[in-house]
């Protein structure tokens, strides 16, 4: 057996690789490939070890990813070393109904890496493939989360299978650019009767050296001729199966050249076919697929051994299997207790303590600060003052550069204030400034759409306060005028350390199918008084409502844990119909409801029951949400005064899990009341994953389009409440 290098990269690998696509088949597609038991994956896994074959692919989709269940287990059950051999496997495809569960987000590949290490039983995996290209997701983040994975340990070498010339020299060349782990080799489908990568593909392989692996070589069997004119080929899987796609007529005078080319040399047409594709400068390793040992044998061109091809037959010391490995190095965490921080500012797993932020991205420069202009950062106890400022005062990857609001005393007393180098009376001006790199937008929500609108045809990034729209029609607006422009939403409860670390948890699998959840978010607005500044707030037209607001926020954290939410059912009421306006002594009418209840189902499957309520005294106020999975259970609590929104939160598990990153921003504005003392949190969050993107070129931070499904998410709660019938959300 020859062995080659993959490409240009170190990792050497046999020249036929071991292809258990016919693992595990029950019914359906998967048992027209291959039904393959566990004893016949050992026994076929033993002849291809003794073989000489070192190299074994599969992905997470064959078999509904039992093939890696199975190839795994026979590793084990032969006692295989795991440096004697090299496994690949694929993601990409779907695993499940949920949009979550297909395609090559950051959030997918991270999951399916987790979920195939499981199914393998190994601490990594050689190489990690993605399946196909997918159109939704930039490319620029498929590639980040493997650069993740590499650097976590979980994977040694990235590849693509199914992509074509285009997309691959682009993923090639992003890769280059932005110092992230390169692509090693291509898998796609070449044979004599399919030759089309050699036009465009095989070129470019060859000159970025990616190494090409070649799955289906025998063109799905038809290259062994058993498919022939007048031959009875009923039994073979092209008889069920019609792929890859064979133009049969052009395809029978070149066969009868192969089986003549046979006959003469005493070989099988199968053989012909795989020496021709092993003689191709280009391909790396060829992929052989089978459902006996006599026909992978054939194939290979030797007679099956006496006593090699069987379970056990190629005994090799072996560990004991390991425990499913974490995607990052760390201590592991349980409970509530407090645990060691580790790197901060970054989403997803973390990377490695030895790589600073920094690094990671260009290890030989440092990253920009990213000025941010904030408009509505008054002194005069804004949301801004309170959040933003402090977010900012000490932020690695932004700096405030200039404020505005409407008035020229109130303008230049922040600057002062907050230490902004530059102030405006007119915030279209503090648009128009080109050194602003973000324009931050933090006023009442009836004055959002013409700010924003501004800011985005002026190409700016923009993070605005959420909801970003008075109506559903404007924010839908404004997301649709956002396209291709880097947008943060004020939805920052999502971006909490502790809630992307329970994200983490349930993408990884370790809390099972989930079942339920429990949420119940408590807070002191909304209640029987308010100021007169603050009275806007109960009016319909404000736009800025308890259901738009404070609502709103929870179901966001629900849906970045427990997934989208597809349907509601609710209830609503208004228990302070009159308000006393305690500065004036007046009363006010409120038109908006004050307490909600509801049921929610999510794509994953749980069945969420929220009761959000308002009016409670401030040490009262908290926030719990509780979810139950069939494999253990999570549990995230808070307990601001104002809102699961402001401040910060608590993760306990009955799983392991690395301690959530400590937050990137602490602290309390310098004009802010202590009340909102731990709102920085998740704003500098925001700010960190938003300067990333720009760093990158990535769109991985919940912009405008977020916000409109939030809208949409909370247009579909009171369309349940004032119809009194469950709701489907609408995409």
């Amino acid at each position: 057996m020859q062995m080659k290098p993959l490409g240009s990269s170190g990792l050497v690998v046999s020249e036929l690789c071991f292809g258990a696509m016919t693992f595990g088949g029950i019914d359906g597609l998967w048992g027209q490939v291959g039904r393959l038991d566990q004893s016949q994956a050992d026994a076929l896994v033993s002849c291809a070890l003794a073989a000489g074959i070192n190299f074994f692919d599969t992905a997470n989709i064959y078999a509904d990813g039992r093939s890696e269940q199975m190839l795994g287990q026979s590793l084990r059950n032969l006692s295989v070393a795991r440096d004697d051999v090299v496994i690949a496997t694929k993601v990409g495809s779907a695993m499940g109904p949920g949009s979550h569960l297909r395609g090559a987000s950051r959030r997918h590949v991270l999951a399916q890496c987790a979920a195939s290490l499981k199914r393998l039983g190994l601490e990594h995996i050689d190489l990690y493939q993605i399946h196909a290209f997918d159109p939704t997701t930039p490319i620029e983040e498929t590639l980040e989360a493997l650069n993740t994975l590499v650097q976590a340990g979980a994977v040694r070498y990235i590849g693509l299978s199914n992509w074509a010339a285009w997309q691959v020299m682009k993923a090639v060349g992003i890769a280059s650019a932005r110092q992230l782990a390169p692509i090693t080799s291509l898998q796609a489908y070449y044979t004599l009767v399919g030759r089309d990568l050699e036009r465009d593909v095989i070129p470019r392989l060859e000159s970025e050296g990616l190494g090409l692996m070649v799955w289906s070589p025998l063109a799905g069997g038809y290259l062994t001729g058993k498919y022939a004119a007048g031959r009875d080929g009923s039994a073979g899987r092209l008889a069920g199966l019609d792929f890859p796609p064979i133009d049969r007529q052009r395809g029978e005078p070149l066969l009868q050249r192969i089986q003549g080319i046979a006959q003469k040399h005493g070989v099988t047409a199968s053989q012909v076919s795989i020496a021709w594709l092993l003689a191709q400068p280009a391909v790396s390793t060829v992929i052989l697929g089978a459902k006996s040992a006599s026909q992978l044998h054939e194939n290979r061109g030797d007679p099956a051994p006496a006593g090699r091809c069987r379970p056990g037959g190629a005994r090799r010391r072996q560990p004991p299997p390991p425990r499913v490995p974490r995607l990052a190095p760390a201590a592991p965490h349980r409970g509530t207790g407090p645990a060691p921080p580790l790197t901060a500012g970054r989403s997803g797993p973390p990377p490695s303590p030895s790589v600073s932020l920094t690094q990671q991205h260009h290890p030989a420069m440092s990253i920009k600060k990213f000025r941010v202009g904030i408009i509505g950062a008054d002194t005069a106890a804004s949301w801004a003052g309170a959040s933003h400022i402090p977010a900012l005062q000490s932020h690695p990857l932004a700096t405030l550069a200039a404020v505005a609001t409407r008035q020229e005393a109130s303008a230049r007393a922040a600057a002062q204030a907050f230490g902004a180098e530059r102030w405006y009376a007119d915030p279209y001006d503090l648009i128009r400034d080109e050194t602003i790199d973000i324009v931050t937008i933090a006023v009442k929500v009836p004055a959002h759409r013409e700010l924003v609108l501004a800011a985005l045809a002026a190409g700016k990034a923009v993070y605005c306060e959420a909801p970003l729209g008075a109506t559903l029609a404007q924010t839908q607006e404004m997301a649709a005028a956002s396209h291709r422009l880097h947008t943060a939403i004020g939805l920052q409860g999502r971006h909490n350390p502790s809630v992307r670390r329970a994200a983490d948890i349930v993408a990884s699998g370790r809390l099972g199918r989930l079942m339920s959840a429990q949420v119940k978010a408590t807070t002191f607005g909304f209640g029987p008084q308010s100021t007169a500044a603050y009275d806007y707030f109960n009016k319909a037209a404000s736009g800025a409502s308890f259901l738009t607001i404070t609502t709103a926020h929870v179901l966001d954290i629900v849906e970045a844990v427990a997934g989208q939410v597809v349907e509601v059912d609710a209830r609503t009421q208004t228990l302070w119909p009159e308000i006393e306006i305690v500065d004036t002594g007046g009363t006010s009418t409120r038109e908006i409801a004050d307490h909600v209840d509801l049921i929610a189902k999510t794509v994953l499957g749980a069945s969420v029951s929220v009761q959000v309520l308002a009016g409670v005294a401030p040490e009262d106020a908290a926030f719990i949400f509780e979810l139950r999975g069939s494999s253990g259970t999570l549990r995230l609590t808070g307990s601001h005064a104002a809102g699961v929104q402001v401040g910060d939160l608590s993760l306990s598990a009955s799983v392991d899990f690395e301690a959530p990153q400590a937050p990137v921003s602490t602290g309390t504005g310098p004009t802010a009341a202590a009340f909102w003392a731990g709102a920085a949190i998740n704003v500098g969050e925001v700010y960190a994953s938003l300067a990333r993107d720009l760093t990158n070129g990535t769109f991985e931070t919940p912009g405008f389009s977020h916000a409109a499904a939030n809208a949409r998410l909370v247009d579909a709660v009171d369309r349940a409440a004032r119809l009194g019938a469950r709701q489907r959300v609408l995409a």
